[in-house]
């Protein structure tokens, strides 16, 4: 095997031991700030999934540090919107949003890393990072789309559910 691609591992290596270590060295930023019923549910049940599950610790430790680093509320009034039209995937807050953005990048870095020890074509390594990057953002517009057209398929239903409630002299409750 190729000695570059050793050292690559073992460094690799080295920084989750690193991460699963930290992770454990900061609990409170850990700690989960759900704030109403809807968020939890959606939280409880993307827990159930492994790999969100697993990356959970790592979107809370970026999501603390993307809330010092980037203060006001203009980027998130945006991200809130898209997070609200999605049906707030998780429960995710815009930090915590943004977290998982940093994060996929990260990982798409690392996996270009590996292929560029493998393949030793030098543009992959970027390529990977911005495309991972991105991928949240294009599953956060397909929540958004899928939802809206539940919406719609649903609406006309609910919609013949009213009338003929009314028209039989029968309230909603």
């Amino acid at each position: 095997m190729n000695p570059d691609f050793l050292r690559l591992l073992g460094a690799l290596a080295v920084a989750a031991a690193v991460a699963l270590a930290g992770w454990r060295l900061v609990p409170p930023v850990l700690s989960d700030p759900r704030r109403d019923d809807y968020a939890v549910a959606n939280f409880q049940r993307a827990m159930k999934k492994g790999l969100f599950s697993f990356a959970w610790p790592a979107i809370r430790l970026v999501a603390y540090y993307v809330n010092r680093l980037f203060k006001g509320e203009p980027w998130r009034r945006g991200l809130r919107e898209l997070l609200r039209r999605a049906g707030r995937p998780a429960g995710l807050d815009p930090a915590e949003f943004l977290g998982a953005c940093f994060l996929a990048s990260f990982a798409g870095v690392a996996v270009g890393a590996i292929l560029d020890a493998v393949t030793e074509v030098g543009y992959v390594l970027p390529l990977f990072g911005l495309i991972a990057g991105v991928f949240p953002w294009i599953w956060l517009d397909d929540q958004a789309g899928s939802r809206k057209a539940a919406i719609n398929r649903g609406l006309p239903q609910a919609l013949d559910l009213i009338v003929l409630c009314m028209s039989a002299g029968k309230g909603l409750q």
